[in-house]
């Protein structure tokens, strides 16, 4: 009997060890993509939320944003989470997976490779006007909105959170 418990607490505790990392908003995903370096959470709303396998977050709520020929401020490209699809990746970075988040005027492009401590994000801008437009800057990964977003640049860093 007392082997049986020992072994039951020795299988839980293992598991315990291997565990995922909890998200750094728990609950709130729709995908993930996970590599050795890192696990991304692809929330509904179409943020993305970067974490080490210890659980420690870099980058919390990040997304694309897109600034126009004559505007000041760059804005928010929505896209979502929730209509996520995941793609085969093979280019010259190499071979992975990767997840297309995509919303009316915005393509989202996020690939992982298996092999490599790093990842690629692309976006693409779908005029759905009628008119032209002329876009200044397309950028593919932000993060840090006032109190939308944070950023982890390395160890004892954590006042980096905007």
């Amino acid at each position: 009997m007392h082997m049986r418990l020992f072994l039951l607490f020795a299988a839980l505790a293992t598991a315990a060890a291997f565990a995922a990392p909890t998200p750094a908003r728990p609950g709130r995903e729709s995908r993930s993509l996970t590599t050795t370096t890192y696990e991304m959470s692809i929330l509904k709303d179409g943020h993305v939320d970067l974490v080490l396998p210890s659980g420690a977050p870099v980058f919390v709520g990040a997304f694309p944003m897109i600034q126009f020929e004559g505007d000041e401020q760059p804005r928010v490209m929505t896209a979502s989470g929730a209509s996520s699809m995941r793609t085969e990746v093979n280019d010259p970075l190499g071979r992975g997976k990767g997840i297309l988040l995509k919303k009316k005027e915005c393509e989202w492009f996020i690939n992982s490779y298996e092999t490599q401590p790093f990842f690629s994000v692309r976006v693409a801008y779908i005029n759905t006007t009628k008119k032209p437009v002329k876009v200044k800057a397309l950028m593919p990964w932000c993060a840090g909105r006032p109190g939308k977003g944070a950023l982890t640049l390395g160890a004892g860093t954590d006042s980096a959170v905007f």
